[in-house]
């Protein structure tokens, strides 16, 4: 049972395989170990939906508010304030850790503006110009290092499906295809082949529940349709390369009064990138949306609060429980792409090399010339080590630098990454 509530709040991934779920009445962290939750510090800003999070290669966590932004260590179990973001009235912003070691905060700001913060300087400072307003997005880390920002809502409402790209080596944004459907409350997943899952399904929406953005192409094309309609649900990559989809909102038709209904989930479905389709997974034993999700090291996935609904009362009642979920399957072979390689440009005194690509799990290791890093794993997309003992050498660009990782037992590395410069714009 966690010690507080947490709806619409991400939960962190910490270097030492514990999960963080911050929330201003008072955070949690989930220890996979013995299997309990222990109260850790209460964030000043986050709140349900205006809170987003990401590690930093420190092993720091940092957090955006509505309107502030702070820093927690996990060690010292202490927050840090960074003060006002930049814009200072963003609703449901989304928070991207680059591969040069900054964050972009992007989305829900009147003016458009996003904003990149400085972990060396620990300042932040705004970027290019959004091509539209958008609250609700979902950003996803590419595997060349952009970032893809899908759907959201206008700030009149207006769902939408028009999607940008920033690049942070310009730090512009660019307008992207649309996606085939309007969607919010929607999940936006990295697939191991680089490609990228996006699962939603709003009552009046008649486009397709589920389709995939292609990095080759620059396109988005339907897949498989989800069983059941979802928004407000979670998706998580696993180790094989299928995507787990669990809980959620869902819209369905009342069999004694012929009205529509609307009420949280316990289903679960299996995405299957070889063959395109979903599969029925074992239910949650509780119905919940506006949770959280974290694969731990065990295989296993905590999935954590949230709120449940029901279509005949009129309140939410908030989950204060969490559980974990057994995604041990068997299936296909890992596959781990290492792209790109980059040194980060912060400044002195924090070094990191960060490599960008797809498939990567808690566990994985970066190796730099055969030799194994303390490796922070941030995400399906990004991992990170310290740089320091090859400063002398003043470019990254003399090593090489594979991922090292397990697969049915064998210790298997990547390709080398393709060794990139990570300048940026302030």
């Amino acid at each position: 049972m966690m010690h507080y509530i947490h709806s619409y709040e991400p939960a962190v991934f910490l270097p030492d395989g514990r999960v963080f779920l911050p929330d201003q009445a008072g955070s949690d962290i989930y220890d996979a170990q013995v299997d309990t939750f222990k109260t850790a510090s209460a964030s000043a800003i986050c709140r349900p939906t205006d809170c987003a999070a990401t590690l930093l290669p420190d092993g720091t966590v940092f957090v955006a508010g509505a309107s502030a932004a702070e820093v927690f260590d996990p060690v010292s179990n202490s927050f840090t304030s960074l003060g006002s973001l930049v814009c200072r009235n963003r609703h449901t912003a989304t928070v991207t850790l680059l591969p040069n070691g900054r964050v972009l905060v992007a989305g829900g700001c009147k003016d458009l503006r996003a904003e990149v913060y400085d972990p060396s300087s620990r300042t932040s400072s705004f970027t290019g110009a959004m091509m539209s307003y958008r609250s609700d997005s979902v950003a996803t880390l590419l595997g060349d290092g952009r970032v893809l920002i899908t759907g959201g809502r206008t700030y009149d409402g207006e769902v939408l499906s028009t999607c940008e790209i920033y690049d942070f080596k310009s730090g512009a944004f660019v307008s992207a295809p649309s996606m085939n459907s309007k969607r919010y409350g929607h999940t936006a997943t990295l697939l191991a082949d680089g490609r990228v899952l996006v699962t939603s399904r709003l009552p009046d929406e008649k486009g397709p529940s589920a389709e995939l953005y292609d990095l080759k192409t620059g396109n988005f094309v339907p897949t498989g349709q989800m069983i059941y309609g979802r928004t407000g649900h979670t998706a998580s990559i696993l180790a094989n390369g299928d995507v787990l989809l669990a809980g959620g909102l869902g819209w369905g038709l009342h069999n004694l009064f012929g009205s529509s209904t609307i009420e949280d989930q316990n289903s679960v479905e299996l995405y299957h990138p070889a063959t395109g389709r979903f599969s029925r997974g074992a239910p949650m034993r509780v119905r919940r949306s506006g949770h959280s999700a974290a694969l731990l090291p065990t295989g296993r996935l905590l999935i954590a609060g949230g709120v449940h609904k029901r279509w005949y009362r009129l309140e939410e009642r908030y989950e204060p429980t969490a559980e974990s979920y057994d995604t041990r399957t068997r299936g296909s072979q890992r596959i781990v792409r290492a792209l790109f390689a980059w040194r980060s440009n912060s400044e002195a005194g924090s070094r990191w090399v960060l490599v960008s690509g797809s498939g990567f799990m808690p566990g994985d290791t970066l190796l730099v010339d055969g030799l194994v890093q303390t490796t922070t794993y941030i995400s399906s997309a990004l991992l990170s080590a310290p740089f320091s003992e090859y400063q002398s050498a003043g470019n990254i660009g003399v090593h090489e630098v594979r991922v090292g990782y397990s697969d049915s037992g064998q210790s298997l590395v990547s390709e080398p990454a393709q060794l990139q410069a990570a300048n940026s714009p302030r």
